[in-house]
């Protein structure tokens, strides 16, 4: 797969979340690509310098979106990290 394939549908915190989220979703038969944009200068690997973005195969991101917004309504993900798709409303 290049990486046109790919969309990214959540921005994890930390490696917890990352856990959760690609649990939820292997669940389901979805695979996911996680890539790290922590800032490697500084000791620190949570919050907005630890964030990991992940990512779907573009076919499966209205359900991959679907099933995060369900765990987030939950309260088993956080509600804000969902990234949303252009085609679907917020």
């Amino acid at each position: 797969m290049s990486a046109a394939d790919w969309v990214e549908v959540y921005v994890a915190l930390d490696a917890v979340e990352v856990a959760a989220v690609t649990g939820v979703l292997a669940s389901a038969g979805i695979g996911a690509r996680v890539r790290d944009m922590t800032v490697t200068p500084y000791p620190v690997s949570i919050g907005p310098l630890g964030e990991k973005r992940i990512d779907v195969p573009a076919e499966q991101a209205a359900e991959a979106r679907r099933l995060l917004r369900l765990a987030a309504d939950d309260g088993y993900l956080r509600a804000g990290a969902l990234v949303m798709g252009e085609e679907e409303p917020e």
